[in-house]
């Protein structure tokens, strides 16, 4: 599963997009793209399904925020590993709105390290902060 905190201009991210490219070469089962931004979403959604035609694949838009919804998303998809991307795409942006980057790096992560203690069988979560301050 892919938990994608989509870019400011709600675009997908690169890496992130890369990423589940190498997550399906690599024989994965399923991915679930979840975010809160459904255009980013849906960009990463259609490039990977394309791509990998036999690949299970879904897309969720939710807001990590939102500790219940993360929760019912996590125990309904029940994957083994999740891969949390925290990003912020311009950091002197950012650097002047440091309360945003440290909800969406910190707080929106423990939401998610706390429903994968709660509800998944996830065995392990795997992040990835992006111009952290």
């Amino acid at each position: 599963m892919i938990i994608s905190t989509p870019s400011a201009d709600g675009q997908a991210d690169w890496d992130v997009t890369a990423t589940c490219r190498q997550m399906a070469l690599f024989k994965a089962k399923c991915i679930v793209f979840l975010g809160h931004g459904e255009n980013s979403i849906l960009e990463i959604w259609n490039d990977v399904a394309m791509r990998f035609a036999t690949l299970e694949t879904y897309a969720v838009v939710a807001d990590v925020w939102d500790a219940w919804r993360i929760n019912s998303v996590l125990n309904w998809h029940r994957r083994d590993v999740v891969f949390r991307a925290a990003m912020h795409k311009y950091v002197p942006l950012m650097e002047t709105n440091s309360e945003e980057t440290l909800t969406s790096n910190a707080f929106d992560t423990r939401n998610v390290a706390q429903a994968l203690r709660a509800e998944s069988n996830a065995k392990s979560m795997a992040v990835r902060f992006e111009n952290v301050l």
